[in-house]
């Protein structure tokens, strides 16, 4: 039997790796929902995610937690719908948000940078 450390050690690592996979996603999912003069509903996206992600759809948490990072990371920008204001994730709610990739997300897309927290896979 394995100890307990092993078996959470080996959880961290799939969630860690599930994260950085779900961040590529989103992102990805931003890029293609919205077209270079507008921006893309949150609502829209997070819909994509977890409903049509392949075997492993994202929930909403997980649509928060990686469009937080991208926003973080600064490969994303967000602005109410309504007043156009830029906004952070964590003063409004994903339905009233709207995303934009930045130009430094689509060097990550165009893979003119790297970051290891963005995995680009097809699921």
């Amino acid at each position: 039997m394995q100890p307990q450390s092993d078996k959470n050690e080996m959880l961290r690592r799939m969630r860690a790796a599930r994260f950085r996979e779900n961040n590529g996603v989103t992102l990805t999912t931003i890029n293609i929902v919205n077209n270079p003069e507008r921006y893309a509903p949150l609502r829209d996206v997070a819909i994509l995610l977890m409903e049509t992600s392949g075997e492993a759809p994202m929930t909403e948490d997980e649509v928060i937690r990686s469009v937080n990072f991208l926003q973080m990371a600064g490969y994303i920008i967000l602005r109410d719908i309504a007043s156009r204001e830029l906004v952070e994730l964590a003063d409004t709610k994903l339905r009233r948000t709207e995303a934009k990739v930045s130009e430094k997300g689509v060097r990550l897309l165009s893979y003119g940078i790297k970051d290891d927290e963005v995995v680009f896979v097809w699921r």
